[in-house]
């Protein structure tokens, strides 16, 4: 089959899949690094991949009694049951789909063997591995996942995720109540009980991607019709994944014990995970009380704490610093003053120093950008090889006012009134402090007087699109690791769906489709690059920071996985393996727990 991550129409429905159920995009499309580079696994392997084998190397595990993690849950989830409801705030390695993700984000088998596709992509096969067992001893079959996903499809269900399986032949048809239309019309099928057809709308070379996600876990079809909504409460939860949920003290403490009968890999060395609910604020102080093993899950340590954990002798040594694989950058309004003039927008560049911001607000934790993608994905343009980059955007107050010359703002005068618009309700507010520094930085090296204007992430994101936003400072988490992904989706002006920014040029929209096309991977990343040099050339952008983040593990934790570039594979976005592969090393300090 033809990469499809190289079909813009097959990017273009994979992005709409996405949006259409409200999911964020770190948590969702940077998943497709395998199909980007090219690989597409259709035979199984189920054993570790390469990084995961890597990782189990280490010091020596303590008995399996004492194999216990403390890790903490920042809330309280509304259920388990993934399969109704996304949002739910649930443990996913309860469950096994029937694929997963490793640390590099590839598409792997897991309760299903393999696949095959026929008709171009529009029709899949999934081959189940025989002998997967439900926590309760029933066997886990092909009609699981006909039921669950038809369940997830049900109007009566109310998803709030339904659009995710749309893919599926008449699931929006059932799931809107169009006439004539009923479960058995939607294109998914058992054919046996180890055998599962999904007929599509259309080809969908993407599919496999999106039965690795968590909307695509199954349900226990006889506890949901048994207990309803309370099927996932500890004394009646069955579940088929490398964990068992043995208690749920609602609103302390959960307690997830190894799945010992479960037969695929990654299988748990740990033995049991105790998770306290702790509201954020209130985590770091506990683990910091050795009452937690692992501080971060699902977030990372405030901005605020890193310099004092850094000066500690003992709490810098458990830092673990990770890529989030994205950007932080400025995008002006071509259609608003002052930045429908170009000399404006590229002074802006010349304007913001970017080595202050890492150092001074970041506390170092992030990199200094010049250009889109980041360093940790293909495509990464090194100022040190590409003097453009250094000639079109490095810090120049002197290069920053001469811009302005013959623009109505020559020597930095007649300024109209100016807002940066930025999200202030993530990353403990530290897009607002970054606002804040460049807002100082303008005003001093251009003479313009900048107001902020922090805005929630809904109401920022429908002005964005909207382009309402008059200087937008925002951030892009990379999908998947090809330029494609950040020039296409941000920057191309000639989507169906609109565009992220103003910005609209034909030539570059031409090298993008060209590069998607080009027959070798080297003339694709040289016509991308050209393509982003015209952008900057126009002062489209001013790229800010490659943003970090950083977790904190005790000593005696052990296992991290790796992924291929030496990075610890985080359960940051996409990737929900780590408590999989850990494992309890005896070291000093550590608490004997059993």
């Amino acid at each position: 089959m033809t990469n499809w991550t190289k079909d813009p129409k097959q990017v273009e429905m994979f992005r709409e899949r996405s949006e259409a159920v409200g999911m964020s995009r770190r948590d969702f499309m940077r998943i497709l690094g395998a199909a980007a580079a090219g690989s597409t696994v259709l035979t199984a392997v189920g054993g570790l991949s390469t990084p995961e084998i890597a990782s189990a190397a280490g010091a020596p595990p303590v008995p399996d009694a004492e194999q216990v993690l403390r890790s903490p849950y920042n809330t309280e989830p509304s259920s388990h049951d993934f399969n109704k409801d996304l949002y739910c705030g649930g443990e996913t390695e309860l469950f096994a789909g029937l694929t997963r993700f490793d640390p590099n984000n590839n598409t792997v088998p897991y309760v299903a063997d393999r696949w095959e596709t026929k008709a171009k992509g529009q029709i899949y096969t999934f081959y189940l591995h025989k002998g997967v067992k439900w926590t309760n001893g029933d066997p886990v079959t092909a009609h699981d996942f006909e039921w669950s996903f038809k369940r997830q499809l049900d109007p009566a269900t109310q998803a709030p995720y339904a659009a995710f399986l749309f893919d599926l032949q008449n699931g929006e048809a059932f799931n809107t109540k169009k006439p004539g239309i009923t479960r058995d019309n939607v294109g998914v099928k058992a054919l046996d009980d180890y055998t599962l057809q999904m007929t599509l709308e259309s080809p969908r070379g993407y599919f496999p991607i999106l039965m690795a996600y968590y909307s695509a876990l199954p349900a226990h079809r006889p506890s949901v019709e048994k207990w309803g909504d309370k099927w996932t409460e500890a004394e009646h939860i069955v579940t088929n994944g490398p964990w068992k949920l043995t208690s749920w003290e609602h609103n302390k403490q959960m307690i997830f014990e190894r799945y010992d009968a479960f037969m695929l890999k990654p299988k748990p060395r740990l033995r049991k995970r105790i998770s306290r609910i702790i509201a954020g604020e209130a985590a770091l102080p506990a683990y910091e009380a050795n009452e937690m093993d692992r501080f971060g899950s699902g977030e990372t340590v405030p901005l605020a704490e890193v310099k004092r954990l850094k000066a500690d002798p003992k709490l810098s040594k458990e830092m673990h610093i990770f890529s989030l694989t994205g950007t932080f950058y400025l995008a002006p309004a071509y259609s608003q003053k002052p930045f429908d003039v170009r000399g404006v927008r590229l002074a802006l560049a010349h304007a913001i120093d970017r080595d202050a911001i890492v150092k001074s607000v970041l506390q170092g934790i992030g990199q200094p950008a010049y250009t889109f993608v980041p360093p940790d994905s293909p495509g990464y343009l090194d100022p040190k090889k590409y003097s453009w980059v250094h000639e079109l955007t490095a810090y120049n107050p002197k290069l920053a006012m001469a811009q302005l010359a013959g623009t109505p703002y020559e020597g930095g005068k007649n300024w109209p009134k100016v807002t940066l618009s930025f999200r202030s309700d993530e990353l403990a507010g530290v897009p607002g402090q970054v606002a804040q520094a460049i807002q100082a930085m303008v005003k001093e090296n251009l003479n313009l007087s900048i107001d902020l204007e922090g805005l929630e992430g809904r109401v920022f994101r429908g002005r964005m699109w909207e382009h309402k936003i008059q200087l937008n400072y925002v951030r892009w988490y990379m999908d998947y690791p090809d330029p494609n992904d950040n020039l296409f989706l941000v920057w191309y002006s000639s989507r169906t769906g609109g565009s992220r920014h103003e910005y609209k040029d034909a030539e570059f929209d031409k090298m993008v489709d060209q590069a998607a096309a080009a027959p070798t991977w080297d003339q694709r990343m040289a016509l991308y690059a050209k393509a982003e040099q015209r952008m900057l050339e126009d002062g489209a952008a001013v790229y800010v920071y490659y943003p970090f983040g950083v977790r904190l593990y005790k000593p005696w934790v052990q296992g991290m996985p790796m992924n291929s570039a030496g990075l610890p594979a985080e359960d940051w976005n996409i990737y929900p393996g780590v408590p999989n592969v850990l494992y309890i090393a005896d070291a000093p300090g550590r608490p004997k727990l059993s």
